[in-house]
């Protein structure tokens, strides 16, 4: 498989350290890594405190049009704006799924899979959001790793996103006693909560860019 640069970013809905929602600054800074796939978490549909804009199709975009995408919703809301999770690829999406972990009664936990063809291979690629309110645990990644280990082309897997729990906790061992991990840097103000591993799949290369537009830092991981 040729080398495969994979972006992963909690935006926080595009709202910058100061307080001001500015999307266009998150999607300059996206182009400028030039990933091949894109995670991103904590993400608005035309909410109001987000100035109404369609997130998602902003950043597909500005992308440009050999890119596709895939929306996951995390919460709906009266006035019909949304909340979620997005996956895009540089390369033709096979197949895609939402996989629905856990519905609380706000809010959904989405294990996102795109099927994406790299020349003659195909490899899932799972972008996950796990809550941050404590009622997760060990519960939610069993129940994260009971769906991934059932995924059509699991032997190939790329598993990224903000898990919201440090290394060394139960729930990182267990997704390590089947991927690999090679990331060892900060990823928040608080600590590393935000991953890339794999199944099958080489890492080569992570690396955290210390950019303080959101609470959360840009995770680029290469695969081969």
């Amino acid at each position: 498989m040729k080398k495969l640069k994979v972006l992963s970013w909690n935006i926080r809905n595009g709202k910058k350290d100061n307080g001001e929602v500015n999307i266009e600054e998150f999607i300059a800074t996206i182009l400028e890594i030039n990933p091949d796939i894109v995670f991103i978490q904590e993400m608005d549909r035309w909410k109001k405190r987000s100035g109404h804009v369609d997130q998602y199709n902003a950043i597909k975009k500005a992308l440009g049009p050999e890119w596709d995408g895939i929306w996951g919703t995390r919460r709906h809301f009266r006035d019909k704006s949304l909340y979620g999770i997005a996956s895009y690829s540089r390369y033709p999406i096979y197949e895609s799924f939402n996989h629905i972990l856990a519905d609380a009664h706000l809010e959904s936990t989405v294990a996102q899979e795109m099927i994406v063809k790299i020349g003659k291979d195909l490899v899932s690629c799972v972008n996950i959001h796990m809550p941050f309110d404590g009622w997760h645990g060990k519960y939610m990644v069993e129940t994260s790793w009971n769906v991934l280990s059932e995924m059509k082309f699991s032997d190939n897997l790329i598993i990224g996103g903000d898990l919201n729990v440090q290394p060394g906790s139960q729930e990182i061992d267990m997704l390590l006693s089947e991927c690999t991990d090679i990331g060892t840097q900060k990823t928040h103000e608080e600590g590393r909560i935000n991953y890339c591993m794999s199944r099958g799949v080489k890492p080569i290369e992570q690396k955290v860019l210390d950019i303080r537009l959101s609470d959360h830092f840009p995770l680029i991981t290469t695969f081969c």
